[in-house]
């Protein structure tokens, strides 16, 4: 609640009551005003600098409408499904009414775990986890207590209530299309620490001995460094200095198929500096469908992320309760060489 004299100054300048501007403003069932009434109240509110004290709200036990958006560390900002994901969150919940925070979790425990505490004593009631910020069980224990909900977004499996995305079966479906599109003559190029590729490469080829299929296609970079701030520079920087070696030492695939579209950009670009056409004398594929990569005048193929059905089911889950892992659709992205010299897109749905 703002103090009296603000709600009379509010209710002055948007030509209704005191008790009118009150129940617009805290989104009151009783409020029976017209949605006309209502976007006034707010933007007269907004310009006077209108704040809800949710320290009064919590003592006399009234729901704050608050949610937090967690980023699980200062690098996922860097992603750009997850900016566009978060812009749309804080769209779909200003237009709900909800008073949103943004925070970013660290790689410290205790740190991340006060965070949450100091979001939960201003009277956040809803969570939206974008990443599994460390020490999350402790964090969700701490969230449950205070009978506040969560959600979080593509966690792998760590958290009890998800909306992920499979990367698996994307990367499955990257392979099959190479598979086809090369006849077995394809390498996947792949960043340690993340099981997706081997995984995937053992659905492909269920019937054979899973360390000849490593040998034959994979190609592991475990010398990059994974957990720099500046990941996609260096991503990007790393494909453009080596990835020309790489092709030829392995025996120059009919297809590459790169961690993130950062890598396949990269190398796209360093293997056109050396000669090779791009989707004629090698095929080249990512993960992100990333802006770069739908600009680009070369043909990556890619995986897309259907965002809007994302939002809508974080937004949906926010308030839940109970356990649920709730899959994002994805499309393969296919982008090949036209016979006019441009470059056809054709997405597939997975």
């Amino acid at each position: 609640m703002a103090k009296t004299g603000s709600l009379k100054k509010i209710a002055e300048l948007s030509g209704v009551s005191v008790s009118s501007v009150s129940q617009i403003l805290n989104n009151r069932a009783c409020d029976y005003s017209s949605e006309e009434t209502r976007e006034r109240v707010r933007k007269v509110a907004e310009s006077l600098g209108y704040r809800k004290n949710f320290g009064y709200q919590l003592l006399h036990g009234q729901t704050t409408h608050t949610i937090a958006v967690v980023l699980s560390l200062p690098r996922i900002g860097e992603d750009e499904n997850i900016r566009e994901i978060l812009m749309r969150l804080l769209t779909i919940l200003d237009k709900k009414d909800f008073a949103s925070y943004i925070v970013t979790c660290c790689g410290d425990e205790a740190a991340n775990s006060a965070r949450i505490l100091e979001l939960l004593s201003r009277g956040v009631e809803h969570f939206i986890f974008l990443g599994s910020p460390l020490g999350h069980k402790k964090i969700i224990a701490t969230i449950r207590k205070s009978n506040s909900t969560f959600i979080c977004l593509n966690t792998g499996g760590n958290m009890a209530r998800e909306v992920v995305q499979n990367a698996v079966e994307a990367r499955l479906a990257i392979y099959r299309y190479l598979l086809e599109k090369s006849g077995d003559d394809f390498k996947v190029v792949a960043l340690p620490g993340d099981p997706a590729f081997r995984k995937a490469l053992r659905l492909l080829f269920p019937d054979r001995d899973e360390e000849e299929v490593y040998n034959r296609y994979l190609i592991e970079l475990n010398e990059v460094d994974t957990v720099r701030p500046d990941f996609r520079k260096y991503y990007y920087e790393y494909a453009l200095k080596n990835s020309v070696r790489l092709y030829e030492e392995n025996g120059r695939p009919r297809a590459l198929a790169f961690s993130n579209d950062d890598f396949a950009l990269g190398a796209a670009n360093a293997l056109a500096q050396a000669g090779y056409k791009i989707g004629h004398d090698i095929l080249i594929a990512g993960f992100n469908n990333d802006i770069q990569v739908q600009r680009s005048l070369l043909p990556v193929t890619t995986i897309a992320l259907d965002l809007e059905n994302a939002v809508n089911k974080l937004v949906d889950e926010m308030s839940g309760t109970e356990p649920c892992r709730l899959q994002i659709p994805q499309f393969l992205v296919i982008r090949e060489p036209d016979e006019a010299g441009g470059i056809r897109t054709r997405p597939v749905a997975i």
